[in-house]
């Protein structure tokens, strides 16, 4: 003789994964929304400019039989890292535009700096609210 079974509910069971699955969609989110913040921060970062040290090309007539390039200390936005330089020679000289030189592993470092910033005050946020 055979016993038939039955299927044992167990409550919260179910649920349970899909809770699993909103919480790592709300972390996901909560990256997401970061690493936005830290793009926003890093593009705004470049209202800080500042002259120097970098130096750029601003002609070609210096040196003792005029036949140098002459070098000047350049323009330059991005903080904490500057990533976008002036250049003097095709642009408008002390102001800084599309047409100016782009460092992109400057402003990756700028973008991870203030990714970790905002992590970094997030987590610690986090911690004091004790949870």
């Amino acid at each position: 003789m055979r016993t038939a079974r039955v299927p044992v509910k167990t409550p919260g069971l179910a649920s349970r994964g899909a809770a699993g699955d909103d919480g790592r969609m709300r972390d996901a989110l909560k990256l997401f929304l970061l690493a936005v913040a830290a793009l926003a921060l890093t593009l705004l970062s470049l209202e800080v400019e500042r002259v120097g040290p970098e130096l750029g090309e601003a002609g070609n007539l210096c040196g003792p039989n005029r036949d140098q390039w002459c070098y000047v200390p350049v323009l330059n936005g991005g903080w904490p890292f500057a990533y976008l330089f002036d250049k003097p020679s095709i642009s408008v000289p002390n102001q800084l535009g599309v047409e100016d030189k782009f460092e992109t592993p400057r402003f990756l470092l700028d973008l991870i700096f203030y990714f970790g910033a905002l992590t970094g005050a997030w987590l610690g946020w986090r911690r004091r609210r004790g949870r």
